[in-house]
């Protein structure tokens, strides 16, 4: 999670220097997410078939030495077509780690403790994601490249390999494939394509919106607030920050008498305000949805085990892979909407995206949820 974290958001930061470089306008380098984003569908849909064959730490092995080789070659690519391709390769190994890690969850974690597990899972994504901008701001101060700076962040990946085999190795024996039981109680709802298509779109939606502020608030300060780029790079870097601090604290306080619904609800209306307030009154509401944002992975993830129990990491392999999708269609149409636009108001998609996650999450827990078994 660390590696995914890490590498993930760091072309964010680095965006407007990666499309300076290749002299790109924001609709073709909006590929530098698209690409990825395709591929972690790709990587992501493909591991629901494996995900019962292959152990959890292999399956995170294979993630991650993806991961670290798409983003050594993608700092020494001579050409974007070759960025596309590293990117790719990056984007197939983020996929298939973020569905082995939320089942290597599901096995070692009860249901009691599940939300701390998965709280603490994604505070560590949150960490990676506070240190890589700020390393990144300083590597710009001391005038390096986006090229060497990925390079370094590359073989950060490389190290955690080496580790991974180490652990691999040692639990060889004891480090089982997950089965999936064919029948449960919440098995029609496992099968609905209704339920499907909303829990989809609340975890994607969601997701969405979070990354259109790490990939874009730095042009969006640079082009719209005349901030130079080291000086908007803090502000991705306060915004995971945040992200982080909520996280942990959800690792310790995980608020069990309350429904993982409710917490969706109340953070997403507070995100959604929140996020408004950055676009029209001032950007630093947009750094504060660190906060708000910061549970509702894990909550999302524990939302599923709730209601699917034995059949959710089938659900969750289907939920990332469409995940996955939408961001792509996302960091596209971003773009597009920059070009035809501006950034702020291409980022107003986000607020929407949110506003449709608080109905479907709603409309969801009221037919499948707990709400429907009162």
């Amino acid at each position: 999670m660390f590696v995914l974290g890490f590498l993930d958001n760091s072309r964010g930061p680095l965006y407007p220097q990666i499309l300076a470089d290749f002299k790109l306008n924001s609709s073709v380098g909006s590929l530098v997410f698209v690409v990825p984003s395709f591929f972690s569908f790709i990587g992501s849909y493909l591991a629901k078939y494996f995900v019962q064959s292959i152990a959890s730490i292999k399956g995170l092995f294979l993630g991650t030495i993806l991961m670290a080789l798409g983003y050594l070659f993608f700092s020494m690519s001579p050409s974007f077509n070759f960025v596309a391709l590293s990117l790719g390769m990056f984007g197939f190994g983020l996929g298939v780690t973020s569905v082995f890690e939320h089942v290597a969850i599901q096995k070692a974690a009860d249901e009691n403790s599940r939300r701390k597990w998965l709280s603490g899972l994604h505070a560590i994504y949150a960490f990676a994601s506070v240190v890589a901008p700020f390393l990144i701001h300083w590597a710009l101060e001391n005038n390096y490249s986006w090229r060497d700076t990925l390079f370094a962040f590359s073989l950060v990946g490389v190290a955690v390999v080496c580790f991974l085999f180490v652990v691999m190795f040692l639990y060889s024996k004891k480090d089982h494939a997950m089965k999936i039981i064919s029948k449960d109680v919440f098995e029609l709802n496992a099968n609905s394509r209704t339920s499907l298509f909303l829990i989809c779109i609340i975890v994607a939606f969601y997701v969405s919106a979070e990354i259109s502020i790490a990939t874009r608030i730095t042009q969006l300060l640079t082009t719209e607030h005349a901030m130079p780029l080291s000086e908007a790079t803090k502000y991705v870097t306060y915004f995971f920050l945040l992200l982080f601090i909520g996280r942990v604290f959800f690792t310790f306080v995980s608020f069990q008498k309350v429904s993982a619904a409710n917490l969706l609800l109340i953070c997403h209306f507070v995100s959604l305000v929140s996020f408004l307030l950055g676009l029209f009154v001032n950007p630093w509401f947009l750094v504060f949805c660190g906060v708000t944002m910061a549970p509702c992975y894990a909550l999302n993830m524990d939302y599923i085990a709730e209601v699917y129990q034995n059949q959710s990491p089938k659900i969750m392999a289907q939920v990332m892979s469409m995940t996955s999708l939408t961001v792509l269609i996302f960091h596209y149409a971003l773009g597009v909407f920059t070009d035809m636009f501006s950034v702020s108001k291409a980022l107003l998609v986000s607020p929407l995206l949110i506003l449709i996650c608080i109905i479907s999450l709603f409309v969801f827990d009221k037919k499948y949820g707990l709400r429907s078994h009162k």
